[in-house]
């Protein structure tokens, strides 16, 4: 049987080139392969892996058959790449100079630090402590002390009865760093009748050796360092 008999001369259906079988898929024609990509991505590189990528590259690309023609021309990429390649080679060398003027200025530090210590007391000593003479020599002159502030007297001062025959327990609001002066009395208005009870740096103390049934009068001053504040107000209990 003719498979097109309007053909001259007739063609059947087995004599194509190359045969078809009826049950044969056509040839996929125009399917291609993804093709690979470069990967160059200059602005997120540091300066070090740039300069890394250009030299590469620089050297790579010389007589390189498979890029006969480049974009920009091997002038071009040059005069573009030249400058940049001549700044992080100063800058690479400026940082290494810098990293040794550092650690000599580090390791020299202290000799200068002496020889200024050394010069500081002779000019207190030549000046004589005289502020005007002293700023002739480059030198400030140091703030002098101001007088010393005494600590406020303790606050919230109570006496009470304590749990033994003869005993007052007094209690005020803490000062830390600071101690306290306790005296006892049986007339606040007699001076020279005050005596010490005790010293303490809690904020609170207990007084012995009372006489039960007795009217005392209690007071305390807080201490810090040489300095003495005014005493509270006195306060009255009854030794039980």
């Amino acid at each position: 049987m003719h498979w097109d008999q309007s053909s001259n001369p007739p063609l059947r259906w087995d004599q194509t080139q190359p045969v078809l079988k009826w049950d044969q898929p056509a040839p996929n024609k125009g399917v291609r392969k993804p093709m690979d990509k470069v990967k160059a991505a200059p602005g997120s590189l540091t300066n070090e892996e740039l300069v890394d990528l250009i030299m590469n590259h620089k050297t790579d690309m010389t007589n390189n058959p498979n890029f006969p023609t480049p974009k920009p021309t091997v002038v071009e990429f040059d005069a573009a790449t030249g400058p940049y390649l001549n700044a992080a080679t100063l800058v690479d060398s400026l940082e290494g100079q810098l990293k040794i003027a550092i650690k000599g200025r580090n390791d020299n530090r202290p000799a200068a630090e002496g020889a200024v210590v050394e010069r500081r007391d002779y000019v207190q000593t030549a000046s004589g402590g005289v502020a005007a003479i002293i700023l002739t020599s480059g030198f400030g002159v140091a703030a002098k002390p101001g007088p010393a502030t005494p600590p406020v007297p303790p606050t919230k001062f109570a006496a009470t009865m304590g749990d033994h025959s003869g005993y007052a327990d007094l209690m005020w609001h803490s000062q830390p760093g600071r101690s306290f002066k306790v005296q006892v009395c049986n007339d606040p208005m007699n001076e020279p009748g005050w005596r010490d009870a005790g010293f303490t740096t809690n904020s609170s103390f207990t007084v012995k050796d009372l006489t039960s049934g007795t009217k005392y009068w209690f007071r305390a001053c807080a201490i810090f360092g040489d300095l003495q504040s005014e005493w509270c107000g006195a306060v009255e209990c009854m030794a039980p």
